[in-house]
Formats: structure tokens, C-alpha cells, sequence
């Protein structure tokens, strides 16, 4: 009996895979029974917004990010490749902070992840009040330690918080700093060795009554890693070894969409609109992914339970 059980429960599987797919055979995410529950008209309206990249002038990005990576002055290391490699994410990063600050006089804005984009916030968005956060490293770390990330950030505060201890947030003062309209949490979700579902509590507690989590992440059912999959490899990288990983660049684990979202109601949050983006992608994988939710990035916001 366990065996039929089974059987017929994969069956089960099998026939709503099929369902949930298009004509061509590709995965449809509007026809996923558990993503079109949430796929109000308001997170649709919401999302297409999202996606939209005019709210942000390109020119005065490219002017900003010019002057940041084309200064001539000595980067941090690492970072002058990765401000070339990474500019059209971070152009709609930013495209996204700008969609969801509107009229920024004032407005709070906390960033994970100190990098030399950091720099770009306040020349963008001047009148916000802006904070980071990064990993706590020692005095002598050739990257970014608090002081190099408050001269390069020009932020208020720069707190050091250790992701993978969500509880230590409460320990650092940043709850104290009354709550923020915007908090970016893009590309470090995959670096951490944590519980999510931890980490997003703790991070919508830091949201005011109305504000926004904007989180961007790979998404492990990209066309790359899809097709890796298909030839029976793992797209997952080995962990470097001979302290390679100094700069804490590797890939704990990558997600996708649903579990993303499933994690952050479970979290008692709300999520408000999403879109994948081939801002990463090769263009070979630009051309498969594109609009079948295989692209390379998923971007995703989401705010307090119950909040319009």
C-alpha cells in the first residue's frame, strides 16, 4: 500500500508539472496552482512596474557611475572589474530603489553588502538618509571595513552584522535607528549559511509601517543551470579551496522563486511584485530564459504583512 501510495503520488506531481506548463513544453509560472494564489492584479500591476527601467535617468546613471569607476582613483580590490561586470545589475538596482523612494526627500535607505556602487546612493538619491551594513572583519581587512565603507558610502551609519546570527541584529543598534522606507538586500542572500525564513524576520522587523524590502538574488532555475542539469551537471560550484574564498564571494545556495516567496509570507511578510531579469546572462542564455522565468536574477520586493 505504501508503495501504490507512492506511485500515485508521483503521478500526482507528474500530471501538475504538465499542467503548469506551456504548449511548447516550458514551465509556466502564472499556471503554478501555489504562485497564481498570489498573483493578485495588484502584484501584477506592481511587478510590470517593477520591470520597467524608465524610472531612473540612464544618463545620470552612467554620469554617477562614471565618476565613481572611470575616476582614475585606486578601487577597492577586486572592485574596478566587478563595477564594469555588474553595471547593468546595479543600473537596475537602482532603477528599483528610485521606483519605490519616488519623492526621496527624507526617506531612509539601509544597504547590505558594501560594495563601490555603495558610493552611487547619495549622488543618485541626495536627500535621503542612508545607512549600510557588512559583515564584521577585522581592522586589517584589505576590503571593506566600517571606515572604508562610511568614506566610500558617505552614509550615517555603517553597522556591522553578522547575517548568520539574524539574533544579533537587536545587538548592533540598528533597530534603534527607527525603522526604513527601503532596504536593499541584493545579491547576499546566496552567500549565507542561514535559515531564510530567520533572516527575513529580522529584516521586515527593520521595515517601517510602509516600507520596502527589495531583494535580488540568482535564481538557481535559470536556463544556464537548467541545461547544466539536463547533461546530469551540478550547477552548484565546488567551494574553493586554499582560503579562495577570502572575500566571501561563494554560493552557499542559490533559490528559487516560489520558495523565495513562500519564506517571506511564512516570515510575516507580504510580497508586492518580482520579475527575472537577464542582467547577468550570457547572451546565449539571455535568448533561452527570456520570458519563461529563466533568466538569470530574480528581483523581488516585499513589504509588512497587511500593508497597502
Amino acid at each position: 500500500m505504501m508503495k501504490l501510495g507512492l506511485v500515485n503520488k508521483i503521478h500526482e506531481l507528474f500530471n501538475r508539472e504538465k499542467e503548469d506548463k506551456d504548449q511548447d513544453g516550458s514551465y509556466n509560472y502564472e499556471a503554478d496552482p501555489e504562485l497564481a494564489a498570489w498573483l493578485t492584479d495588484e502584484v501584477k500591476a506592481f511587478s510590470k512596474d517593477l520591470a520597467r527601467q524608465d524610472w531612473l535617468s540612464r544618463e545620470l546613471y552612467e554620469h554617477y557611475w562614471g565618476e565613481v569607476f572611470l575616476s582614475g582613483r585606486e578601487l577597492i580590490i577586486g572592485q574596478e572589474e566587478y563595477g564594469h561586470q555588474h553595471k547593468q545589475r546595479f543600473r537596475e538596482l537602482f532603477n528599483g530603489v528610485a521606483l519605490l523612494l519616488k519623492d526621496n526627500s527624507g526617506q531612509s535607505v539601509l544597504e547590505f553588502g558594501v560594495s563601490e556602487f555603495s558610493a552611487l546612493y547619495k549622488r543618485l538619491f541626495p536627500e535621503i538618509k542612508f545607512d549600510v551594513a557588512d559583515r564584521p572583519v577585522g581592522d586589517d581587512y584589505i576590503g571593506f571595513t566600517p571606515e572604508v565603507s562610511k568614506r566610500i558610502s558617505d552614509c550615517g551609519t555603517c553597522f556591522s552584522i553578522d547575517l548568520e546570527r539574524p539574533e544579533s541584529f537587536r545587538d548592533v543598534g540598528v533597530f534603534g535607528h527607527g525603522g526604513y522606507d527601503v532596504i536593499v538586500f541584493a545579491e547576499v542572500l546566496e552567500h549565507l549559511i542561514v535559515n531564510p525564513l530567520d533572516l527575513f524576520r529580522e529584516l521586515i522587523a527593520l521595515l517601517k509601517a510602509d516600507g520596502r524590502l527589495l531583494i535580488t538574488t540568482p535564481n538557481f532555475f535559470s536556463a544556464a543551470n537548467m541545461q547544466l542539469c539536463l547533461g546530469r551537471e551540478n550547477p552548484q560550484q565546488l567551494y574553493p579551496g586554499d582560503a579562495a574564498n577570502w572575500d566571501g564571494h561563494y554560493h552557499y545556495r542559490e533559490y528559487g522563486l516560489k520558495e523565495i516567496w513562500r519564506l517571506i509570507c511564512e516570515a510575516g511578510g507580504d510580497v508586492k511584485g518580482y520579475y527575472f531579469s537577464d542582467c547577468c546572462d550570457n547572451a546565449q542564455d539571455q535568448a533561452v530564459g527570456q520570458g519563461l522565468g529563466e533568466s538569470g536574477t530574480i528581483v523581488l520586493v516585499a513589504g509588512g504583512k497587511g500593508v497597502a
